[in-house]
């Protein structure tokens, strides 16, 4: 709890400091994803759970819904701070009970796998512009209506819920469902820390309203457990967001 109060506590300063400073930019953003899990055996003892694994699980999907606060450094670098919230979730696929269930347990026949995980992020970005484009003349030269940019940073993360839980068809019918079983046998890393990078696109509707479209390739750095298996996420997200301008510097 106290690592997660100075999570917080990090990001509502570096917004008060942009505030401060004068910022220029509020934007709002849901971002679709989809997650790549790497899974590792710390040691041989679960060879066995990690390639059945690897081998029968899909990539997981998501949504990242998040806010952020934008100061320009330069004529071309902003620096952004924000909070997000971000749920990443197995789709529930059948699977045939494989032998490392069907040794011990003979009357189950398949199960559904659940698994989910949610987090609070805490993003901090440098955002460079790379290329801009203006049509329509103002005080200073040309109004920009697009902008492609790259951005680069990281993030602190907070798991503060997972779930696993599968649902088990019986040979002498209905079904069974177990929570917190095997994989909560290991203890979770809550707290990690995001490597971030992406390419995006912002176009001006008017002087206060833009639309934001940014592909983004996150990973985490550590693992989400302390023993026994070793697993890291890897996320493709597309943020689609809209950006405020709440006023300009004097």
């Amino acid at each position: 709890m106290k690592k997660f109060n100075l999570l917080i506590s990090t990001w509502l300063f570096s917004c008060m400091e942009l505030l401060a400073q004068g910022s220029t930019g509020l934007s709002l953003y849901f971002a679709p994803a989809r997650v790549f899990a790497n899974i590792e055996s710390r040691d041989n003892s679960f060879d066995e759970y990690v390639h059945d694994r690897n081998e029968n699980e899909p990539s997981r999907e998501g949504v990242t819904l998040g806010i952020s606060l934008e100061k320009p450094l330069t004529r071309s670098l902003q620096y952004q701070a924000g909070l997000s919230f971000a749920f990443y979730g197995l789709r529930p696929t059948r699977l045939n009970t494989s032998d490392l269930h069907t040794e011990n347990n003979p009357d189950r026949l398949s199960y559904v796998g659940r698994q989910e995980y949610y987090f609070i992020t805490v993003p901090f970005n440098i955002k460079k512009n790379i290329f801009q484009f203006g049509s329509k003349p103002g005080k200073e030269g040309k109004e920009i209506d697009f902008t492609l940019y790259v951005i680069g940073g990281g993030a602190g993360s907070y798991m503060f819920r997972s779930i696993f839980e599968r649902r088990y068809e019986l040979q002498v019918g209905g079904e069974e469902i177990t929570e917190n079983e095997f994989e909560n046998s290991f203890d979770t890393n809550p707290y990690n820390i995001v490597g971030q990078a992406g390419l995006g696109f912002q176009i001006r509707v008017n002087q206060k309203w833009n639309v934001i479209l940014q592909p983004t390739l996150s990973h985490n750095l550590f693992s989400l457990y302390k023993n026994g298996i070793s697993e890291r996420l890897t996320v493709f997200s597309t943020k689609i967001g809209v950006g405020l301008n709440l006023w300009q510097d004097m």
